[in-house]
């Protein structure tokens, strides 16, 4: 009687390979979805046109306006998933992305197509923080850390092919490179058939005596435990991107001023640097397997140190080779963070949890741009101080696991 009670606890997802699979694919495509908003941005131009009668900046919002709510709504998908649980929250956020993200492929009107932008931004803001939160539900240990470094593959690899697929479909008119967005679709029936709910089935659930052996655990009840950490990985993530954009605004600017190259040459690097990350994010699982949260600093510095060489250096080699260096570090850097999040969340706090880091990110690519004019008017500079301050991000990284290694030592 007891091991029939057993099995009939035991979720599908782990008595089934398939199952396992469909619903790491679901959580892994809802991660590409996460950062699909700027897959159309190639459309601008040919908008532009359409919308002759409206300002330039005022149609480039139609891509930026996602951003804003992003922001504002992955907050938001925190205290809703406290009402109706992660599973619901993440049907509800990608149903309304689902429907607003093709609007565009029939209407001609622009308050519509911004309009449907905005909700396009509540809908992944909704589900944006859940790739994390549902991984960390249904994993954990050695295999938790591979499927983030897959997320953030994944999400590389997602986002440039639907990348290149809004582009060949920009052949056929603007409207039509929004049908990229139809794979919100496949993505939303997975959901619903192959992901089950973690408040009853997640991994908290499953391993009551180790739940009491462990740290967070102890904390359960306690919503705020943990926020510390998260609240100062939300102000590195916020740092990160501050870098990472000035990286990528300033290349191609570097390449020209300097006659290294043209910009075209400059889109390669970057696109070198892409390939880079997904393949960091592969890494992670058998890094941190044998380095832990020790390798922050490290990936930190690597990140660094290339943007020091690029603003020094004249050779396109050594600037393809530096961005290699430079999106290795980020694809694990970004996987650590997440990581690092899900060893003090629980189930009551753990959406809320994974979108304060997000909300950091977005504010530093927003920010960005005004950072960069106190860093230095020539692209060089710029990129030389966005080393530096990786390097100071590096050091303080160590000063603080240093203090908190002693802490736990006294106590």
């Amino acid at each position: 009687m007891k091991s029939a009670i057993n099995v009939q606890e035991t979720p599908l997802y782990q008595r089934s390979k398939y199952r396992k699979i469909m619903l790491l694919t679901a959580i892994l495509l809802l991660g590409v979805l996460d950062q699909a908003p700027s897959v159309v941005n190639s459309t601008i131009p040919a908008m532009t046109e359409t919308f002759s009668g409206h300002a330039l900046s005022l149609i480039e919002s139609i891509t930026t306006i996602v951003n804003l709510f992003v922001t504002i709504f992955v907050l938001v998908s925190g205290f809703l998933v406290n009402k109706i649980g992660q599973k619901q929250t993440a049907l509800l956020g990608i149903g309304i992305a689902a429907i607003s993200s093709i609007v565009p492929v029939f209407s001609t009107n622009f308050y519509v197509v911004l309009g449907s932008r905005a909700v396009l931004g509540i809908g992944i803001g909704l589900s944006n923080a859940l790739a994390a939160s549902l991984l960390s539900a249904f994993f954990k240990g050695n295999e938790l850390a591979k499927y983030m470094g897959w997320r953030t593959a994944a999400g590389g690899i997602g986002t440039s092919l639907m990348t290149m697929v809004a582009g060949q479909l920009l052949k056929l008119s603007w409207h039509m490179s929004y049908l990229v967005y139809i794979l919100f679709v496949p993505t939303l029936l997975l959901f619903i058939f192959f992901v089950p709910e973690p408040e009853k089935y997640g991994v908290f659930v499953q391993k009551n005596e180790e739940k009491k052996k462990s740290v967070k655990e102890a904390n359960a009840d306690n919503k705020l435990a943990g926020l510390g950490t998260v609240l100062a990985l939300a102000v590195l993530f916020f740092f990160f991107l501050v870098g990472a954009t000035i990286f990528g605004t300033k290349l191609a600017q570097i390449f020209v001023t300097k006659n290294i190259g043209t910009a075209s040459e400059a889109s390669v690097v970057a696109s070198i640097f892409t390939l880079s990350q997904m393949f960091g994010g592969m890494l992670f699982g058998y890094c941190y397997k044998h380095f832990g949260t020790k390798m922050l600093p490290v990936t930190i510095l690597l990140r660094g140190l290339p943007l020091l060489v690029i603003g020094v250096v004249n050779s396109k080699i050594l600037i393809g080779l530096m961005a290699v260096i430079f999106g290795l570090a980020g694809g694990m850097t970004v996987s650590l963070i997440f990581m690092t999040v899900s060893t003090v969340i629980t189930p009551k706090n753990a959406t809320l949890y994974n979108a304060i880091p997000m909300v950091g990110s977005n504010l530093g690519a927003f920010c960005a741009p005004f950072i960069a004019g106190y860093m230095g008017s020539a692209p060089d500079t710029a990129m030389r101080n966005a080393g530096w301050m990786y390097v100071v991000m590096s050091v303080v990284v160590i000063v603080v696991l240093t203090a908190v290694s002693a802490k736990r030592k006294d106590r």
